[in-house]
């Protein structure tokens, strides 16, 4: 008698291997490369002071860099970046495990994790290209990339995982990049990048500017 194989038999879930703490040893290295990341751009650049874990504490040169800068009026202020990407990295840590655990020929799981994976290089190399290369143009390209990449994370949990639990874990760094990626791209455009010595290359007019 023939051996029809289903579906069914092809996604059944596995047992859990991804828990909590590889979470949170994954979001511990992410930081320590961030700071790497930041410690190497420094002694070629010269710019900038990294701190371990910046990323929820905050980091006064970031800051003084960024309020520089020529922002749209919808730019949101500094203080409000550690406790956005807080939420942020912890949800997003969760929905990565949970896709994670999910069957590895279940509908939608690669492309997931591709563009997760994109995600994160994103939030990894961010502060080490802007602040430390003081390069608006990078930071643009990077918040665009991250939002592009978000994008494609929630249409696939929607209509591929067809997964709740999933869509919520996106459910904050998709309007947080809504927000910043027309803001960096304003930034990039409106003043002087250090790193390709280039620009502005648009006078804003004053009702848009900050």
């Amino acid at each position: 008698m023939q051996n029809i194989q289903y579906e069914s038999d092809l996604i059944a879930l596995p047992p859990k291997q991804w828990h909590w703490y590889h979470g949170m040893v994954f979001y511990v290295g992410v930081q320590a490369v961030s700071f790497a990341l930041g410690k190497a751009v420094q002694s070629v650049s010269t710019h900038g002071e990294p701190q371990l874990g910046e990323s929820f504490i905050g980091n006064k040169d970031n800051d003084a860099f960024y309020n520089s800068l020529r922002q749209p009026t919808f730019a949101p202020p500094d203080w409000v970046f550690p406790p956005v990407w807080i939420i942020n990295n912890a949800l997003c840590v969760w929905g990565l495990l949970r896709v994670l655990n999910m069957p590895p020929r279940k509908p939608g799981r690669t492309t997931f994790l591709v563009s997760q994976s994109l995600v994160w290089w994103c939030f990894t190399t961010f502060n080490a290209s802007y602040f430390g290369l003081r390069s608006p143009i990078n930071g643009a390209v990077n918040t665009n990339i991250g939002l592009i990449c978000t994008i494609i994370s929630v249409y696939v949990a929607l209509f591929q995982l067809k997964d709740t639990s999933v869509v919520l874990s996106q459910s904050t760094i998709l309007p947080w990049l809504l927000l910043a990626s027309p803001t960096a791209t304003a930034v990039a455009v409106w003043n002087k990048d250090d790193c390709y010595d280039v620009g502005p290359l648009i006078k804003p007019s004053s009702k848009w500017v900050k």
